[in-house]
């Protein structure tokens, strides 16, 4: 959670964290260095969801859409269609 950002920076920050972690591997006890991945979903609030249980539902579905579209990654939350 990010209080006070635009969803573009909150975009930017998700592809940053993504970014960071590939270029962070894990030191191995025997030397090795272990490559590491994350996929991140990214919701802003009120564009994507009113209140948190709506917002993590927002988030989470674009973490799983994150990693259909091949993980090491982020997506962003689909815009609610207008009722």
């Amino acid at each position: 959670m990010i209080r006070g950002c635009s969803a573009e920076v909150a975009a930017r920050r998700a592809q940053d964290l993504v970014a960071a972690v590939r270029e962070a591997p894990l030191p191995l006890p025997d030397g090795t260095l272990l490559p590491l991945t994350v996929s991140v979903g990214v919701a802003h609030a009120p564009d994507h969801a009113v209140g948190l249980r709506g917002l993590y539902a927002a988030a989470d579905a674009a973490l799983y859409e994150a990693k259909r579209g091949g993980r090491d990654g982020y997506a962003l939350a689909a815009t609610p269609a207008a009722a």
